[in-house]
């Protein structure tokens, strides 16, 4: 996310990098683990990746301007609030 601030890019397009990035890392970190800690490593790795990975997926969720403009639908929809 800093990189962004240094080099902005379009929010969708970031939010595209960022989501691709981190699950192609994910592979690589259960990899990692698995062969520098053995079983209790890779263990380990996925435990912490059962709460790291819901918790990045909502972040970028939260940044993606489409699923923020349905969210938003939804509730004034929900509202009964006409345009």
């Amino acid at each position: 996310m800093l990189i962004n601030k240094i080099i902005p890019s379009h929010p969708s397009y970031f939010t595209s990098k960022v989501q691709s990035g981190i699950k192609f890392n994910t592979y690589v970190s259960l990899a990692l683990a698995g062969s520098i800690y053995g079983d209790s490593g890779l263990v380990l790795a996925a435990i912490l990746l059962t709460f790291i990975i819901p918790f990045i997926n909502i972040i970028c969720i939260i940044t993606n301007p489409l699923i923020l403009a349905c969210f938003l639908e939804g509730l004034l929809n929900f509202l009964s609030f006409d345009i």
